[in-house]
């Protein structure tokens, strides 16, 4: 089985008929198998399985592609121009926030977790909120470098409070 995680908020499984055989599933993979065999997977990698997720399942005549992401999500994401406006913001801001911070065409974008309140102050006195998608987080992490997943805020607080 080939999994492949694609960004913090996407997972790639594939499977031949034999791996699926010995899990005691068989081509086609109904959707509850999917979400089943999906959490299981990320579990076994570490990673909390989403609650609620969309399933995208390509069948073949020996193999199974399923590709998984959160679904319901709202993304919340703030840009800086510099680092000190990052900090200033982060030290004011929750450590238990789900966020990733990436950096992309000189600037810093701090995107927040399904669920997270955004709405600090310090987010707008030092930053300025940009209009994003699971698309655009998919995109702006595919083509920046991602400096820290998962817990960003936490992670900058911890090395820079």
């Amino acid at each position: 089985m080939a999994t492949e995680s694609i960004t913090e908020s996407a997972v790639a499984i594939y499977l031949e008929e034999p791996e699926l055989q010995e899990l005691g599933l068989h081509i086609p993979v109904s959707a509850r198998e999917a979400r089943a065999l999906i959490s299981d997977v990320m579990r076994k990698g570490g990673r909390q399985p989403w609650g609620k997720m969309e399933v995208d399942m390509f069948t073949y005549d020996d193999s199974v592609l399923l590709l998984a992401r959160p679904s319901g999500k709202a993304v919340s994401c703030f840009v800086f121009d510099d680092l000190e406006a990052l900090l200033g913001a982060a030290l004011s801001l929750d450590p238990a926030s789900q966020s990733t911070l990436i950096w992309l065409d000189g600037s810093y974008y701090l995107f927040f977790g399904p669920g997270e309140t955004c709405q600090a102050p310090a987010l707008y006195e030092y930053g300025r909120r940009q209009s994003c998608d699971d698309g655009s987080f998919a995109h702006i992490s595919e083509h920046g470098k991602v400096l820290l997943a998962g817990r960003a805020v936490s992670e900058l607080r911890r090395y820079f409070a």
